[in-house]
């Protein structure tokens, strides 16, 4: 694989990683009054940006997938550095990875079965 290709979609994967972490670091209730004063301005009528508790509800909502899902990313990266820095393509060893968990029905079986105790004592532990 291409160096620049592979540095060029580590980048992206940490872009979009900070882009999705960005709502939950910004009060964007902040910025209300000046853009409904800049807005009302600059259209000549009364506008208003919504209703703040909403947007706060759908942030909390939405916090639970976007952490988990950024860490896992986050996680990947790091990963991916390290396979890298070894000399081995990250790509590949997540292919292999995916193909000796789910790539064929024993492996699926295999998997699930291994994983079952701890999803149980995981859910127990709550």
């Amino acid at each position: 694989m291409n160096p620049m290709v592979k540095w060029v979609g580590i980048s992206f994967a940490i872009i979009i990683l900070i882009v999705l972490s960005l709502p939950f670091l910004i009060n964007v209730d902040q910025f209300r009054p000046t853009l409904q004063s800049d807005l009302t301005t600059a259209l000549g009528r009364e506008v208003t940006l919504g209703n703040p508790d909403r947007l706060r509800r759908i942030l909390q909502s939405s916090e639970s997938v976007v952490i988990p899902a950024g860490a896992l990313l986050a996680s990947g990266v790091v990963f991916g550095l390290f396979c890298a820095v070894a000399g081995a393509n990250p790509f590949g060893v997540f292919a292999s990875i995916y193909k000796a968990g789910f790539g064929s029905w024993y492996s699926l079986q295999n998997t699930l079965l291994r994983a079952a105790p701890l999803m149980l004592t995981a859910d127990w532990a709550d």
